[in-house]
């Protein structure tokens, strides 16, 4: 299969990372999933169940994010299991994670350790605000990302009174979804330049910028004409980049 030659490792939970790492393994690679011993995958707790019965091994949500992978369950804060997990990023090619940057620092598991094992390591990090900037270390869930990102505003498009309609976040876990799909994509690409150059590299995946992009067309038109978008029905296309009323 395409993918059978990439080993991945996935350290993060819930949606973003899972789905990320899913969409390799539905390709062929081969992706090792950590689980925190005795809690495991946060969506292990979520629904749907079969009959609404929860347990951890029967979340609908979970099995779906992780069809097609390996497991094992492992405390990275340790000393043994941060042994354990280098001796499984030596051999690997990508690892994916959703942790927060002060957290892989602090278990010295950022991209600089990371680079100084494997130098062809590729690390996919999704973060809710990337690796930089004011918020990069504030934790954010899939309706802070879906409004923070702009999206929101756009939800739903046209409204005859926006201020009886305000916006809406759209259903299910798009924003970590859309934020797992990119992250995938741009780690394909950090692949192909590993075979030119023969170095990984740090891709540092923002949900927030995922889902600015999304409206891009009115932020590029925000930025270079001063032009505000609005929402009204009849003014254009949704978050349409007219002036607003008077």
């Amino acid at each position: 299969t395409a993918l059978s030659e990439l080993r991945v490792v996935e350290l993060g939970g819930f949606i973003a990372a899972p789905y990320c790492t899913k969409l390799m393994a539905d390709l062929g690679a081969e992706v090792i999933k950590i689980e925190e011993p005795g809690k495991g995958d946060p969506a292990r707790s979520y629904g749907p169940f079969p009959n609404d019965e929860p347990h951890p091994e029967r979340s609908l949500l979970f099995a779906y994010m992780n069809t097609n992978k390996l497991s094992v369950t492992l405390n990275v804060r340790s000393l043994l299991g941060k042994k354990v997990l280098r001796e499984l990023l030596r051999d690997a090619d990508v690892l994916v994670e959703s942790n927060l940057p002060k957290t892989m620092k602090e278990l010295g598991l950022d991209y600089g350790s990371l680079a100084g094992i494997n130098p062809r390591l590729i690390v996919t990090s999704i973060t809710p605000f990337g690796q930089t900037g004011p918020y990069r270390d504030y934790k954010a869930t899939d309706l802070i990302s879906w409004h923070i990102g702009g999206i929101g505003y756009a939800t739903p498009g046209e409204v005859e009174e926006p201020v009886n309609h305000p916006p809406l976040k759209a259903p299910g876990h798009q924003a970590d979804i859309m934020a797992g799909i990119t992250g995938a994509s741009a780690t394909m690409c950090a692949v192909f330049a590993r075979d030119l150059t023969g170095r990984g590299q740090h891709v540092d995946v923002s949900e927030q910028e995922t889902l600015v992009r999304a409206i891009g067309g009115s932020v590029v038109s925000h930025v270079n004409k001063g032009e505000t978008p609005i929402r009204i029905a009849g003014m254009g296309r949704p978050v349409a980049s007219r002036k607003p009323l008077l």
